[in-house]
């Protein structure tokens, strides 16, 4: 009946939204013929204005296409949607337009298809219309359940209006002896809907159970891999720390021992350098041993010869720092030949070659010990020199450590810090599966409580409680349009069918969302 009352009473589809319906005909006012296109020396406000229009044409296309799919919806669905966004909701808080626009969300269509047409308002309006009065006619038990009914997510739509609708007589009393028979049947198909539905659910609890106690699992082990990857990063990281400190230690050790080195390298240059000094002034004094030998013996052939041994004896003994009495007896004494020295003159070059003599000794003597002191000096040079090799391999070995720790010690901060980083996933997943166990040992208090009801009015231990009274279409609260304007609210102020007040009631006779005429006696009555 109802289908064929919106069938009678719906007027015939226009392509147009400027179209005036008059009776049974539609009349299409003649339009401006537009360009095809703005051409270049057009304004820039034309070419905007193009621009615009193209835009709107765009979005009348997509309003055009949501409007061909809306009459193609079921009854079913749209019952079953407006039902389920119903149940619970309090009808003095929500307005008429923020029920269509869950709606149109629920049903995948754009906002404002189903106050675009008058069709769909009217479809719109009485499926709410009905709701509201069914909803009225519930009680608070009655509405419990049927939220229930609406939960089960396994029942199929069909299922849950045929329970949904049947519900509210088969807890009506007409007399004070109980229920009827036929309406404990009712109740125990409820209660057997309600049951598998809590088996399911509870299976899904146990599972749930599970996700969680393994969600815990991962949790703890990822905490435990997370602190035993830090304690391995605190460990690397000491031994960095230890193997820079040993190689700085390292590294002042070979300063110092290149400064030894070097000093002990200085002092046996030294002794090298003095050895070779010794050996030149032995050489020089065994050169002048030669001269004096060939003037006391008078054996030069010239005087400039003699001359010239006698230089080298003199400085000699200038340089030796020889006495002067020495110096002069032996300038007299050398002057003149063997034969015609006297004592004094013999004692005197006997003085000088004795003088020599023990020069010479003194230097063989000295220069007998240079090659011990040149021994030491090398020895410990060598040595200082093996010391820093050593400690220069050990300083290699330090660095060759050092920096194996510290690739390890990135090693461990990157598995620290990839470890960190999966806590917060594993937190959040072990925290979303204990919001649904709280979610659906929420949904299984309540189906219990359901079900405790439901078995308590079969038993007769209590009876369901009634509504306190169905009010008429005046005492129903109204639910007015929000403020926004929706998408087709200029269309709809326009048109000659669109709604003139915005705060109307849903159930008020003059609504002009109301249901055709033929039903309003009915819903009055």
């Amino acid at each position: 009946v109802i289908h064929t009352l919106w069938t009678n009473s719906s007027l015939p589809n226009s392509s147009s939204p400027s179209a005036v319906r008059i009776g049974p005909q539609v009349h299409m006012p003649s339009e401006k013929t537009k360009a095809a296109g703005p051409t270049g020396d057009e304004a820039p406000s034309k070419l905007l204005k193009c621009a615009d229009d193209i835009k709107e044409d765009s979005e009348k296309q997509v309003l055009t296409n949501n409007r061909a799919q809306a009459p193609d919806i079921p009854d079913s669905r749209f019952v079953a949607e407006v039902q389920s966004l119903l149940v619970g909701v309090d009808l003095t808080s929500m307005t008429l337009g923020e029920l269509r626009s869950r709606l149109e969300g629920k049903l995948g269509l754009a906002d404002g298809t189903l106050a675009s047409r008058k069709t769909l308002r009217r479809r719109f309006s009485f499926l709410v219309h009905q709701e509201v009065l069914k909803k009225s006619q519930r009680s608070n038990d009655c509405e419990r359940i049927v939220k229930e009914i609406l939960r089960l997510e396994d029942c199929p739509k069909t299922v849950q209006q045929m329970l949904i609708d049947s519900l509210h007589h088969s807890l009506s009393l007409r007399d004070a002896t109980g229920l009827h028979p036929h309406q404990v049947r009712l109740l125990d198909i409820v209660r057997d809907a309600l049951s598998e539905g809590r088996a399911k659910l509870e299976c899904t609890q146990q599972r749930c159970k599970e996700k969680v106690a393994a969600a815990q699992m991962e949790l703890h082990a990822k905490e435990a891999e997370a602190q035993a990857a830090q304690s391995e990063a605190a460990a690397a990281r000491e031994v960095v720390q230890r193997a820079e400190a040993t190689s700085q230690e390292t590294e002042s050790e070979i300063a110092e021992m290149q400064k030894d080195l070097t000093d002990s390298a200085d002092k046996a240059k030294a002794v090298i350098q003095e050895t070779q000094k010794m050996e030149k002034q032995l050489k020089d004094l065994v050169e002048v041993q030669n001269r004096l030998e060939c003037m006391a013996q008078g054996l030069w052939s010239c005087e400039e010869e003699w001359w010239e041994c006698f230089a080298a004896l003199q400085q000699h003994l200038l340089d030796t720092g020889a006495e002067c009495s020495l110096l002069t007896a032996a300038t007299v004494s050398l002057k003149k030949r063997p034969a015609e020295r006297s004592d004094f003159d013999a004692i005197a070059v006997e003085g000088v070659g004795s003088f020599l003599c023990e020069q010479r000794r003194g230097a063989e003597e000295e220069l007998f010990a240079r090659p011990q002191l040149q021994m030491e000096a090398e020895a410990a040079t060598l040595s200082r020199r093996s010391l820093l090799n050593a400690t220069e391999q050990r300083a290699i070995e330090n660095a060759q450590a050092l920096q194996e720790a510290k690739a390890a010690q990135e090693i461990s901060f990157s598995l620290a810090a990839k470890a960190a980083a999966g806590l917060p996933a594993s937190e959040a997943q072990a925290k979303e599966h204990k919001k649904q166990e709280a979610e659906i040992n929420e949904r299984l208090k309540s189906l219990n409580e359901a079900l405790h009801l439901i078995c308590e009015w079969i038993c007769g231990s209590s009876k369901p409680g009634q509504c306190e009274g169905t009010p008429n279409t005046l005492e129903v609260q109204e639910l007015k349009e929000e403020a926004a304007p929706l998408p087709v609210a200029k269309e709809l102020t326009s048109s000659p069918t669109g709604p003139k007040d915005v705060e109307a009631k849903i159930l008020d006779l003059n609504s002009p969302l109301r249901v055709p005429t033929p039903m309003k006696g009915r819903l009055s009555t």
